[in-house]
Order: structure tokens, then C-alpha cells, then sequence
């Protein structure tokens, strides 16, 4: 760099210091002067006095800005005076500090002695910038927070029941048609399918043991367990088998495409199918001028999950609001992390790869705390839940085949009362018996 060159000593840096110090100080000392003179010329009988009951201090304070105006003062202070470099390592220790000042680079090396003075005014430094690193993690931490819950918390929510709604109560999906010839390709013979862990290896079916023991089925897949369910009360109904979600357990749901291959004119074998050649079968009914004004949904196959009532029987996604719970879940939103409308490229859009998609294909997913069977409100009291999953492809949305649905379910907020962990039986020509866990389906990894 031009100009001097110059490294400052232990020696040094002090006397620098105490010249620093005197000099605030008949600085101070000539302030507090001339201030003091000035409230005398105040205080003077004059045209533009105040009246009593007038605030004074006010503007004197704008002024100073006590402990602020110190703070902006620094902040405000001319970068021209001086300029400085940092050298340090990822964890901020820092070897070497130069200063440019009037063209003169003036060095400050890290101490070698702990024990010194100057090492004590180093490790100070150094804890400053630990901590300035530390609040812009969190600051970038709190902005990404920011920006998931803002469609919550603003205008942006959808309002349902005079009450915010994460979902809107009815949904308008995307459709665009194609040409007979291709829709026939693809209506009846591709289908998706929803993976549901209710049988072992052997395909024996989960069931409780009694009205007391359920069975586990899936920790971590759908659904997590089996047991009889029954209303509280006197005089109540008789127990039904159920299958339960519970909000402690994760939730993966896995997606599969389908296929229907002639074998003889009786007769069709289903075997997996590739996304591939649904894409290849919807672009061949366009010319590259009409695909090149195509987004992501018309280019891509992305399945969207949601949740419904188990009694909605006219094919019609209807979600669950939020306030059909006597305690509104937190930021109305049913599952976490929250969901989002669909379009919205939310956490609950998975694109299909090959020939499956996963959704929680990472940690899972798991069901709001105050979502659940228990909370409902006395109007709902009853109803069972299902997942919906339909294809938000618009050339696909409309077709049949492009939308799965679970098994209905409750949720709860524990599995303990209707089932141990790992216990699971199943029902046999000899009756029911236990399913060893070795006889569990394995969860399919995730490519």
C-alpha cells in the first residue's frame, strides 16, 4: 500500500492512549464551560421566552441524545479518518489488525503474552466480533423465520370463520385439457398409489389384540398404529377399530405411479411406471412454441398433500379448517412445519422422480399440536380424517386416477394408551397372534 509504514509497540499504544484521554478531557471540561454559559444566556429574560408549564429540555435532549446521540455519533463518525483490516481466522481470532491513517499503515499484531495488558484489550476485541458473528446468524436465522410465517401473520392469510386459515376453504385447481387421443393413453392406465403400512412381510393385516391392546403398524410411515376406539360417556356407542396418527411419531408418505399393461384381452398386469412417459405422452401433443410459455406444474409432475374429512364422499378436496378445533392450533396451520395453499411451492409440494415422491422425506412431518381427534368441536365430534393427494400438473389435476386417498384415521397426541412400541399383531387362521418386528415392512430408502 502507498505511504508509510509503521508498528505500533505495547509502549507506544499506551502513551497514545493517555494523550487520548487528556485530550477528552479538556475537552469535556471546555464543553461543560461553554455549556454552562449557555444556560446562563437562557435563563436571561427575553422576547422569545417560555411560558411556565412549556417544555424546555426538549430540544436540548434531541440534541445531546444522551446514551443514542453517543451511539449515532459513532455511527455517524467520517470514514475518511481511518481505515482498517482484519485478519482472522473462521473462529475470529484474529492475528493482526493495520489501520490506514493519512496514508500511513499502522500494525497491530496479536500479543504473544497472555498474561500482558494488551493481550487482556485483544481478547476483548476478539469477543466483539464473536458476538457482531453470533447476531448476523440470527438475524439471518429470524429473517428466514420471518418470511415462513409472514402469510400467517398478515394480510396475506386467508380469513375462514372470522378466523385465520392457512388453507382456503375451497380450492380452485389448475386444469388445461389435451387432445382425446392422449387423454386416453393416460386415463385408466397410469394411476398413483399411497404406500400404508397395515400388513407384515406376509401380508397378514395389523390388528389389536383385545379392546384394550392395539398393534403398531408404521413408527415412522402411516398409519402408526390400530386399537379400538370409543366414545367417553355413559350410554355411549360400541367401540370400533380405528387406525391412528399420532402428533408424537413422524409421518412419511410415500407416492408411487402406476401402471396397467394389457397381457391378454382379459387380462392386466400393474406393474411401476416412470414420470418420464407421462411427460413424454403430454408433450407430444404440443409444439415446442406452446411448451416454451410453460411453468414448473405443466412441465413437472408435483403431487400436493392435504387433509380432509373422512365423510367427504363427493371427490371433492374440502380441508379441514382450523376452527374445527375448540382450541384453535397455533397459526391455524394442522401439520409441522405449517402447510400452505397449493401453487404456493410449500413444504407439502413434492415433485415425483422416476416413479415415486416422498413427502417428509427427510425428518417427516408431523400433525399440529391441537389437531387432533380429542379437540374437535362438538359439531365434528366423530369424524375421522384422511390424506388427500392429487396431482397439480394441469393436464393431469382433472383426470381420474391423479388423486389418492388414505385410509381414515383419528389423531392423537400419544400412541401409549393404544399401543406399545414395536408390539404388533396380526390375525391368523389360528387366531391373533404376535408379529415379531423382524416381520415389519422396511421403510423404502429415500433416492
Amino acid at each position: 500500500m502507498p505511504g508509510k509504514k509503521r508498528r505500533a509497540d505495547g509502549e507506544e499504544v499506551t502513551k497514545a492512549a493517555e494523550a487520548a484521554k487528556a485530550a477528552e478531557a479538556a475537552e469535556a471540561t471546555e464543553a461543560a464551560s461553554e455549556e454552562s454559559e449557555a444556560e446562563v444566556e437562557e435563563l436571561a429574560p427575553s422576547d422569545g421566552e417560555a411560558e411556565p408549564g412549556e417544555e424546555l429540555g426538549e430540544e436540548e435532549q434531541a440534541e445531546s441524545g444522551g446514551d443514542e446521540g453517543a451511539v449515532l455519533m459513532h455511527l455517524n463518525e467520517s470514514q475518511e479518518r481511518f481505515d482498517y483490516k482484519v485478519t482472522e481466522d473462521e473462529h475470529c481470532n484474529v492475528s493482526q489488525v493495520v489501520f490506514t491513517r493519512d496514508g500511513e499503515e499502522i500494525v497491530f499484531d496479536r500479543p504473544e503474552d497472555e498474561d500482558s495488558d494488551d493481550w487482556l484489550m485483544w481478547r476483548l476485541m476478539e469477543k466483539g466480533r464473536i458476538a457482531a458473528q453470533r447476531n448476523k446468524t440470527l438475524h439471518a436465522h429470524l429473517t428466514e423465520v420471518a418470511r415462513i410465517m409472514q402469510p400467517y401473520s398478515s394480510g396475506q392469510a386467508l380469513h375462514q370463520s372470522n378466523q385465520l386459515s392457512a388453507i382456503p376453504p375451497r380450492i380452485h385447481w389448475k386444469h388445461r385439457a389435451l387432445p382425446e387421443r392422449i387423454q386416453k393413453q393416460i386415463e385408466g392406465k397410469y394411476y398413483l398409489t399411497l404406500d400404508q403400512t397395515v400388513s407384515d412381510i406376509h401380508g397378514r393385516k395389523y390388528c389389536p389384540r383385545d379392546e384394550d391392546t392395539g398393534s403398531m403398524c408404521s413408527t415412522t410411515g402411516f398409519p402408526h398404529a390400530i386399537a379400538y376406539q370409543r366414545d367417553k360417556g355413559r350410554g355411549k356407542g360400541k367401540s370400533s377399530i380405528e387406525y391412528i396418527v399420532g402428533s408424537c411419531n413422524a409421518i412419511k408418505m410415500v407416492v408411487r405411479l402406476k401402471k396397467r399393461t394389457t397381457v391378454r384381452p382379459t387380462e392386466n398386469k400393474l406393474e411401476d411406471a416412470d414420470v418420464d412417459e407421462l411427460k413424454e405422452l403430454i408433450t407430444s401433443a404440443h409444439t415446442p412454441s406452446e411448451m416454451e410459455k410453460w411453468g414448473h406444474h405443466e412441465s413437472s409432475v408435483l403431487l400436493y398433500l392435504g387433509l380432509e374429512f373422512a365423510s367427504t364422499d363427493d371427490g371433492v378436496f374440502k380441508p379441514v379448517p382450523a376452527s374445527a378445533f375448540s382450541k384453535t392450533p397455533a397459526f391455524n396451520a394442522l401439520f409441522a412445519p405449517a402447510e400452505s395453499p397449493p401453487y404456493a411451492h410449500g413444504h407439502y409440494e413434492v415433485e415425483m422422480r422416476g416413479g415415486r415422491a416422498t413427502f417428509g422425506h427427510t425428518k417427516g412431518f408431523r400433525m399440529a399440536k391441537g389437531a387432533s381427534t380429542a379437540n374437535l368441536k362438538k359439531e365434528h365430534k366423530g369424524r375421522l380424517f384422511r390424506f388427500v393427494i392429487k396431482t397439480l400438473n394441469p393436464f393431469l389435476c382433472g383426470l381420474g386416477g391423479f388423486t389418492v386417498r388414505s385410509l381414515p384415521f383419528v389423531i392423537k397426541g400419544v400412541l401409549h394408551n393404544d399401543a406399545k412400541s414395536q408390539e404388533r399383531f396380526v390375525e391368523t387362521d389360528d387366531g391373533i397372534v404376535a408379529s415379531p418386528p423382524s416381520e415389519a415392512p422396511i421403510p423404502p430408502k429415500v433416492k
